[in-house]
């Protein structure tokens, strides 16, 4: 019960008892009055009576001393008349029953008035002859008794009533603060870190919420001083301090995860891009004008790569930059490669430029394999001079064309050819919490390509609001199906966060489940969450409002502050693999992984770490506090149409 109702309940009980109080008072009072004035006015008629009867009580005149005595009771003023001589028998007697007019039986029946006996002599000269008695009629005394109850009760009444508006205003404007205090704190709970600007006069309340500012305020600054913590280690191990990009070191964590076996991420490109004579420029023009020129060549591939998901640009050192492209085809890594070199003619001084080594890649192969391959592309690209590009061409065998992938994708659309695989996300404590949607296009030869090798090229043709859509439909015909069992976890193109029609179309589909299906949740890149903040927190707030949970994957790899999760506030986040991949053996990178994990808890957000294959990575994460679990150990992909992994 609310301290508002809980004040309202003692000062409407205390009022309550004042009225009984104050009402009993009052009706004794005026109980004993009226008592006072039936004895009162009984005496006087048998003193009045005795007085003019005792010459016709000497003579005995019975018919006198009736008319004497009918003339006074048919006032109607009294119950009974008696005359006795002094033996007591009655002589004249007149009665009437008791009825009172205007005022409720019940009230009649429980409010009992003692209606006195008045008595008088009647004397002849120094004897007495006879008694009076007289009882005076009680109706008129309940009539003043009840409409004096009635109206006192009336003005306590409408004095309550305006006392009670008067005070529940009141009491709403003095507890104010209170509740300023009560959502201060349900949002404090809720790692919201909202402040009272506007203290309270009362001092005991300004008290309070000046406390509770300061505590709000010091858990802000613990979060961020885990953010900046966080961020600060981020820039040390992952980031190239002159660009911004990523340094080698997560570049080829990046390149070792999309090499693994089974890779979700499928086949792509690798391009090695170098600055020629970087130490010349230096020599010649001065260290700050180098710097400029790798800002600026930074700058040109950042555009040329865009926000893609898929994508991952790092400067390797010096002026040698690394370009990741998932799921590239022959054409475009040939595009991209003329047009960077396009872009960056009039960069450098006059004969120098950049030169470009393109070479294909596909799980199961080694990193130095790889690398091998685009530096002897780049070297041959030297020897033909600045601004050119080359690529190992048998290294992109089994590469389908990008023609031929356009038409594949728009014939998987159109016969809904997609294959749903999942993979759970285990509790540390045991227990599924969700399992990732994971996308699979079977062809011709009935092998299976993941969404890394497919759904890049449907982003560049303009495709993958389409995709998202046949994606989410089979994953809510699976969830209608599979009602009580783990929820599904979807994702969703940028593309399709910034489009409308899309977002109208997804919260219909949603209302059409069914009551007892299990709800999905929804996952975003972390990349997505960066660049798209303003139409991502449009559409979270609607997903939160209607029930259904989000999160966030790849965090940390984003290389950015981590203010947008206090925008978005997911409900997870998914630790990118590129950090958990060595985790066990470099404890720099387990500080690193403690500090984000620290962020999410921060925010009462869950952590997950992805690409969990040892029981050493577990063990480790466990140690760091992680919330849950994704990867191999974990479960393998299975499709959806087969029993959930077991916990």
């Amino acid at each position: 019960m609310t301290l508002y109702r809980q004040l309202v309940i003692v000062i409407v009980t205390l009022f309550l008892l004042m009225f009984v109080g104050t009402l009993w008072l009052n009706f004794q009072s005026t109980r004993t009055f009226l008592t006072a004035q039936l004895e009162s006015h009984a005496q006087d008629t048998a003193t009045s009576l005795g007085l003019s009867l005792s010459t016709h009580m000497q003579h005995r005149d019975l018919a006198l001393m009736t008319s004497m005595v009918d003339a006074v009771f048919d006032r109607g003023y009294y119950q009974a008349i008696r005359i006795e001589d002094n033996e007591g028998h009655p002589l004249v007697s007149r009665s009437a029953p008791v009825v009172v007019h205007g005022v409720p039986g019940w009230f009649v029946h429980l409010v009992h008035l003692n209606v006195p006996d008045a008595s008088a002599l009647v004397m002849s000269g120094w004897h007495q002859v006879g008694t009076v008695h007289v009882w005076s009629h009680p109706g008129y005394a309940y009539g003043e008794l009840w409409r004096t109850t009635v109206e006192t009760g009336v003005w306590f009444g409408s004095v309550a009533l305006v006392l009670l508006v008067m005070g529940g205003v009141a009491l709403r404007v003095l507890l104010r603060p209170l509740r300023a205090v009560e959502r201060q704190a349900e949002q404090l709970a809720q790692r919201h870190y909202e402040t009272q600007h506007k203290l309270p006069r009362t001092r005991e309340l300004r008290r309070v919420v000046q406390a509770m500012n300061r505590l709000t305020g010091k858990i802000r600054s613990l979060f961020e001083e885990d953010a900046r913590t966080a961020r600060r280690l981020q820039t040390l191990s992952y980031e190239d301090p002159l660009t911004g990009l990523a340094n080698r070191r997560l570049f080829m964590d990046e390149l070792h995860i999309r090499l693994a076996p089974d890779a979700e991420h499928g086949r792509g490109g690798l391009l090695l891009i170098q600055l020629q004579d970087l130490k010349g420029i230096n020599d010649t023009q001065g260290l700050p004008a180098g710097d400029a020129l790798l800002r600026e060549l930074a700058g040109i591939l950042s555009e040329r790569t865009g926000e893609a998901d898929y994508a991952t640009l790092a400067r390797l050192g010096g002026g040698d930059f690394g370009l990741l492209m998932t799921g590239a085809s022959p054409e475009e890594l040939d595009q991209l490669a003329a047009d960077i070199c396009t872009e960056a003619m009039g960069l450098v001084p006059s004969g120098k430029g950049i030169n470009i080594g393109v070479a294909a890649y596909a799980p199961g192969q080694t990193a130095d394999a790889v690398l091998a391959a685009a530096d002897a592309a780049l070297r041959e690209s030297e020897t033909i001079g600045p601004n050119t590009w080359q690529r190992a061409g048998e290294a992109l065998e089994g590469m389908v064309g990008h023609r031929e992938w356009g038409e594949r994708l728009r014939r998987v659309l159109q016969n809904r050819e997609l294959v749903l695989h999942a993979q759970p996300v285990i509790a540390k404590e045991g227990g599924i919490l969700h399992q990732e949607v994971l996308v699979r296009y079977r062809d011709q030869t009935d092998s299976l390509w993941p969404a890394g090798v497919f759904m890049p090229l449907a982003e560049e043709l303009g495709l993958a609001r389409e995709f998202d859509r046949l994606i989410v439909e089979l994953a809510l015909q699976q969830a209608a199906q599979a009602a009580g069992g783990p929820a599904l976890a979807i994702n969703l193109s940028a593309g399709s966060v910034q489009d409308s029609a899309f977002v109208e179309w997804l919260f219909s589909e949603l209302a059409r489940l069914p009551p007892a299906s299990t709800r999905p949740v929804f996952e975003f890149s972390e990349q997505l969450a960066i660049a798209h903040l303003t139409p991502l927190r449009a559409l979270v707030s609607r997903l939160r409002g209607a029930g259904f949970g989000y999160g966030f994957d790849h965090f940390g790899r984003g290389l950015a502050d981590f203010g947008y999760l206090r925008s978005l506030r997911p409900d997870y986040v998914k630790i990118d693999a590129a950090f958990v991949r060595e985790l066990v053996r470099d404890s720099d990178r387990q500080f690193f992984v403690g500090t984000l994990i620290s962020v999410a808890h921060s925010l009462d957000i869950l952590a997950i770490a992805e690409a969990v294959e040892t029981d050493t990575q577990r063990e480790v994460l466990e140690q760091l506090h992680i919330d849950a679990l994704q990867g191999y150990l974990m479960g393998r992909p299975k499709p959806l149409n087969q029993p959930a992994p077991k916990e």
